[in-house]
């Protein structure tokens, strides 16, 4: 069961991730459209959560503090996963991401949760670190000044994601992952909505940007990319349930990392330079010696 849910969870990544970078090919990477695009994912995903969850809902003060916080995380990654592949392919931004979910999450298991830990388990992890340094040398000439930022940004996020979908999971008396992420992208709605109508009545040269932000292409792309990134939540929240924390982030690195580079190799034939070999290498040879 866990190895069906776990190529479930790698096949909804990959194709997410092709459809994000579809989109960033034709996105305007500006305030208004990134704060429109979360507003439009969450109105998809709360469609998608309603009928996952049967139609109902039921939450309690727990579970809305959860979804606030996660929703504010998912609105940062988002952003920042969008803002990354403007400055390096998908296959670098899978090791940023890749270390980030692997990195904090390991650690947290180890000194939080009290998850066995190893010598070999470090130096894994210090691999994965240094991988995600490489990144930081763009792609790009342009755009490029703010790259070792958002970088680390999204390092920090990735883990952070994971972290708060772990404690959710161990939280006593919190309601169905499908309520969670409901009431997650309900506080995103209003979050974004509230921002944009404020920016609305302020200014009014930014209106008809904000009332007609997409083409009917990048709605359509939205869509997908929301219902694909939903079965991905759904499938990490199973997993975390059984599974250690640690665990997971090792298993769903490895396959991450591998789908990430076939996609930017042979989908979107991005250049593949040294250093982009050697990152995945080091986050592979990381991944091996973790699970020996």
């Amino acid at each position: 069961m866990l190895v069906v849910v776990f190529i479930i969870f790698v096949l909804s990544g990959m194709l997410n991730s092709a459809l994000s970078k579809k989109f960033q090919q034709s996105f305007s990477a500006d305030f208004t459209h990134f704060i429109s695009y979360n507003f439009v994912n969450a109105a998809f995903a709360c469609v998608y959560f309603f009928i996952a969850s049967g139609f109902s809902f039921k939450a309690n003060f727990t579970t809305f503090l959860f979804a606030v916080l996660f929703a504010l995380v998912v609105i940062a990654s988002v952003v920042l996963g969008i803002l990354s592949l403007s400055v390096t392919s998908i296959a670098m931004r899978g090791i940023v991401t890749t270390a980030g979910s692997t990195v904090l999450p390991s650690l947290f298991g180890i000194l939080v949760l009290n998850e066995p830990s190893s010598l070999i388990l470090y130096l894994s992890l210090i691999l994965l670190v240094v991988a995600s340094l490489i990144p930081n040398l763009p792609l790009k000439k342009s755009n490029s000044g703010f790259a070792p930022l958002i970088f680390s940004l999204l390092f920090l996020v990735s883990g952070l994601a994971v972290i708060v979908e772990k404690l959710y999971t161990l939280t006593p008396g919190v309601v169905s992952s499908a309520t969670f992420f409901l009431l997650t992208n309900v506080v995103t709605f209003l979050i974004c909505g509230t921002v944009l109508l404020i920016k609305f009545l302020i200014h009014p040269h930014s209106r008809k940007a904000i009332l007609k932000p997409f083409s009917k292409k990048q709605y359509i792309n939205i869509a997908l990319q929301t219902a694909t990134s939903n079965l991905s939540s759904l499938m990490t929240l199973f997993l975390l349930s059984r599974i250690d924390v640690s665990v997971f982030a090792i298993i769903s690195s490895s396959l991450g990392i591998l789908s990430g580079a076939f996609l930017s190799k042979f989908v979107f034939k991005e250049p593949m330079l040294a250093k982009n070999w050697v990152a995945v290498i080091l986050v592979l040879v990381s991944i091996f010696l973790n699970v020996q």
